[in-house]
């Protein structure tokens, strides 16, 4: 295959090319000119075309190893998978897609189209088809989507009923293998079922969270904070709090130890101190092995009058914030 390339499906109409119409009607005339369109993009030395009776086009892109549906409107697909050298194509009344690759294996293989699947929640799965290429003479009313279960075939039967090509089904148990079909349904009855979705696993239910109350309830958490100024929950319902005493004399620290120490011992901590209204006032610092110590600030951080405290000493210095770093061993 030398020769390569940009290829393209050009359409060509010769006059107005309209649908068909009720056999009392004649099509409309033909024109003494054409127009033509680029159909589709991206193909490389296109070699087959086929069109349905919807007017979907099919193309072999022989240089791009592909089989390609270029719908009416909407995106173009790619079909099938493990193509060599795909040289034509054709397409039946049933939208059934056959394929002629010259390359090893030598081979015409059929397409079948079939809904596509996917979980979407615990035991849901979302559904979603094409229309069918002949309505039979009277409008699709509706579709049914039918639920096989592989893995336990009496929790299989779950169905839902649907105008539209999309339609989540419920219901299912989570961890079996699930496949769809589809029905479609006019005034005359029922269509044959479309092929097999492919195999669906639908996420396992989960218990539901624990109801909440109408009313409220208040519990202390912990003892013996003095000022705490910070509060926080971890994945796990630890509960971290920040508390921060001040007296003439600095600023008293506690913090938690980290939830992890990286692999080796925590030795040590150091705190340092930022004034957020003044920060040429903060940046003290001090060590502890603890999870609790005292940092000086200077008495000019706040006046005296900025906290006063009824039947309390009257503190020099307002609570500083702080930063508290972990030191490891190794």
């Amino acid at each position: 295959m030398a020769r390569r390339g940009i290829g393209v499906v050009v359409l060509v109409a010769v006059g107005d090319v309209g649908p068909a119409s009720a056999a009392t009607v004649p099509t409309p005339p033909l024109g003494a000119d054409s127009t033509q369109q680029s159909i589709g993009s991206g193909f490389d030395f296109p070699l087959g075309v086929a069109v349905d009776a919807d007017g979907n086009v099919y193309v072999a892109d022989t240089g791009n190893t592909r089989v390609v549906k270029v719908p009416v409107s909407g995106p173009q697909v790619v079909l099938g998978s493990g193509w060599s050298q795909p040289q034509n194509v054709a397409v039946d009344v049933a939208g059934n897609v056959y394929v002629a690759d010259m390359v090893f294996p030598t081979v015409v293989t059929k397409v079948t189209p079939r809904p596509v699947a996917r979980a979407t929640g615990p035991g849901q799965v979302l559904v979603s088809w094409e229309a069918p290429l002949q309505d039979g003479g009277s409008p699709v009313t509706s579709y049914t989507v039918t639920a096989a279960d592989a893995s336990n075939p009496a929790a299989g039967g779950q169905t839902c009923v649907t105008a539209a090509l999309t339609c989540t089904l419920s219901g299912m148990t989570g961890g079996h293998d699930y496949t769809f079909t589809v029905v479609a349904t006019n005034g005359s009855g029922d269509s044959a079922a479309s092929a097999p979705s492919a195999t669906v696993v639908p996420l396992a239910p989960e218990v539901p969270g624990a109801p909440l109350g109408i009313a409220t309830s208040q519990t202390t958490i912990g003892s013996g904070f003095d000022q705490p100024r910070g509060v926080a929950v971890d994945e796990l319902g630890n509960v971290y709090v920040a508390a921060v005493a001040s007296g003439p004399d600095g600023a008293r620290i506690s913090w938690a130890a980290p939830l992890t120490d990286g692999g080796s011992a925590v030795t040590g901590y150091r705190v340092t101190a930022f004034d957020s209204t003044d920060a040429s006032h903060g940046g003290q610092t001090c060590s502890s092995t603890t999870t609790t110590t005292t940092t000086t600030t200077p008495s000019t951080t706040r006046p005296a009058s900025s906290i006063p405290t009824s039947g309390a000493p009257r503190y020099t210095a307002a609570p500083t914030p702080v930063s508290a770093t972990p030191t490891y061993t190794g």
